[in-house]
Protein backbone atom coordinates (compact mmCIF):
# COMPACT_ATOMS: atom_id res chain seq x y z
CA UNK A 1 0.00 0.00 0.00
CA UNK A 2 2.77 2.13 0.77
CA UNK A 3 4.33 3.03 -2.67
CA UNK A 4 6.72 6.18 -3.43
CA UNK A 5 4.81 9.12 -3.67
CA UNK A 6 1.35 7.95 -1.42
CA UNK A 7 0.14 10.38 0.66
CA UNK A 8 -1.90 9.17 4.04
CA UNK A 9 -3.65 11.77 5.86
CA UNK A 10 -5.21 11.57 9.40
CA UNK A 11 -8.12 13.49 10.85
CA UNK A 12 -8.50 12.75 15.24
CA UNK A 13 -10.76 14.47 16.86
CA UNK A 14 -12.53 14.01 20.98
CA UNK A 15 -12.19 15.44 24.11
CA UNK A 16 -9.87 15.22 26.89
CA UNK A 17 -10.59 15.86 30.59
CA UNK A 18 -7.50 16.26 32.94
CA UNK A 19 -6.32 17.28 36.91
CA UNK A 20 -3.25 19.01 37.76
CA UNK A 21 -2.31 20.78 34.84
CA UNK A 22 -0.21 17.40 32.56
CA UNK A 23 1.23 17.17 30.00
CA UNK A 24 -0.56 15.68 26.92
CA UNK A 25 2.04 13.80 23.95
CA UNK A 26 0.40 12.93 20.75
CA UNK A 27 2.09 10.58 18.60
CA UNK A 28 1.55 8.84 15.36
CA UNK A 29 2.83 4.82 15.18
CA UNK A 30 2.56 2.72 12.09
CA UNK A 31 3.21 -1.36 13.26
CA UNK A 32 0.66 -4.36 14.45
CA UNK A 33 0.17 -3.91 17.96
CA UNK A 34 -2.74 -1.05 19.56
CA UNK A 35 -1.75 -1.50 22.94
CA UNK A 36 2.06 -1.36 23.36
CA UNK A 37 2.99 1.93 21.74
CA UNK A 38 6.72 0.68 22.13
CA UNK A 39 6.31 -2.47 20.10
CA UNK A 40 5.60 0.51 17.25
CA UNK A 41 7.37 2.67 15.63
CA UNK A 42 6.73 6.69 15.86
CA UNK A 43 6.38 8.36 12.87
CA UNK A 44 8.51 11.60 12.41
CA UNK A 45 10.16 13.23 15.45
CA UNK A 46 9.36 13.68 18.73
CA UNK A 47 5.42 13.48 20.10
CA UNK A 48 3.47 16.38 19.94
CA UNK A 49 3.60 17.60 23.99
CA UNK A 50 1.04 20.17 25.53
CA UNK A 51 0.65 21.49 28.73
CA UNK A 52 -3.42 21.26 29.78
CA UNK A 53 -5.65 23.42 31.71
CA UNK A 54 -6.01 22.38 35.34
CA UNK A 55 -8.62 20.56 36.26
CA UNK A 56 -10.59 20.81 33.18
CA UNK A 57 -13.70 17.97 32.08
CA UNK A 58 -14.83 17.23 28.35
CA UNK A 59 -12.65 20.03 26.43
CA UNK A 60 -11.91 19.50 23.10
CA UNK A 61 -8.77 18.54 20.97
CA UNK A 62 -8.04 17.57 17.47
CA UNK A 63 -4.85 16.11 15.26
CA UNK A 64 -4.08 16.35 11.76
CA UNK A 65 -1.36 14.57 10.32
CA UNK A 66 0.10 13.72 6.91
CA UNK A 67 2.42 10.59 5.99
CA UNK A 68 4.34 10.35 2.68
CA UNK A 69 5.70 7.23 1.46
CA UNK A 70 9.44 7.45 0.03
CA UNK A 71 10.80 4.36 -0.68
CA UNK A 72 9.37 0.82 -0.35
CA UNK A 73 11.23 -2.44 0.99
CA UNK A 74 12.14 -3.62 4.45
CA UNK A 75 14.03 -0.58 5.38
CA UNK A 76 11.39 1.82 3.05
CA UNK A 77 10.90 5.30 4.80
CA UNK A 78 8.15 7.54 5.08
CA UNK A 79 7.94 10.78 6.47
CA UNK A 80 5.18 12.66 8.63
CA UNK A 81 4.23 16.19 9.77
CA UNK A 82 1.44 17.71 11.46
CA UNK A 83 0.01 19.64 13.81
CA UNK A 84 -2.57 19.15 17.25
CA UNK A 85 -4.48 21.43 19.15
CA UNK A 86 -6.33 21.17 22.32
CA UNK A 87 -9.00 23.51 23.78
CA UNK A 88 -7.95 24.93 27.35
CA UNK A 89 -10.50 27.07 28.42
CA UNK A 90 -13.61 27.75 26.80
CA UNK A 91 -11.78 31.23 24.97
CA UNK A 92 -8.17 29.81 24.78
CA UNK A 93 -6.69 27.00 22.28
CA UNK A 94 -3.08 25.64 22.37
CA UNK A 95 -1.41 24.62 18.89
CA UNK A 96 1.48 22.60 18.91
CA UNK A 97 3.13 21.81 15.23
CA UNK A 98 4.78 17.73 14.79
CA UNK A 99 7.33 17.97 11.86
CA UNK A 100 10.55 16.21 11.59
CA UNK A 101 13.75 17.08 9.03
CA UNK A 102 14.44 13.25 8.77
CA UNK A 103 12.49 10.28 7.51
CA UNK A 104 11.28 7.49 9.57
CA UNK A 105 12.45 3.86 8.55
CA UNK A 106 9.19 1.17 8.33
CA UNK A 107 9.01 -2.20 6.66
CA UNK A 108 6.58 -1.19 4.06
CA UNK A 109 7.16 -5.62 2.62
CA UNK A 110 4.19 -6.47 6.08
CA UNK A 111 0.82 -4.92 6.79
CA UNK A 112 1.17 -1.58 8.94
CA UNK A 113 -1.71 0.04 11.20
CA UNK A 114 -1.65 2.98 11.85
CA UNK A 115 -1.99 3.87 15.26
CA UNK A 116 -2.57 7.85 17.84
CA UNK A 117 -1.25 7.19 21.23
CA UNK A 118 -1.71 9.21 24.41
CA UNK A 119 0.88 9.97 26.90
CA UNK A 120 0.24 11.81 30.59
CA UNK A 121 2.71 13.53 32.31
CA UNK A 122 2.12 12.95 35.50
CA UNK A 123 0.19 10.01 34.72
CA UNK A 124 -3.15 9.67 36.94
CA UNK A 125 -6.55 7.73 36.21
CA UNK A 126 -8.32 10.85 35.84
CA UNK A 127 -6.70 11.98 33.23
CA UNK A 128 -8.68 10.65 30.29
CA UNK A 129 -8.71 10.84 26.35
CA UNK A 130 -11.70 10.07 24.15
CA UNK A 131 -11.13 10.08 20.24
CA UNK A 132 -14.40 10.46 19.15
CA UNK A 133 -13.42 10.43 14.92
CA UNK A 134 -9.99 8.77 13.52
CA UNK A 135 -10.19 9.48 9.80
CA UNK A 136 -7.24 8.04 7.76
CA UNK A 137 -7.65 8.46 4.07
CA UNK A 138 -4.90 7.82 1.27
CA UNK A 139 -4.28 8.57 -2.38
Amino acid sequence: YCTPGKVITITATGTYSSTSAPTLSLGIYMGANSSTRGSDTQIGGTAASKTLGNTVSNLGWGLNYTIICDTTGVSGSVTGEGNTYSVLTATTQNNVAMYSSTSTTIDTTSAQNIYLFPGWNPSSASNTIIVNQFIVTGY
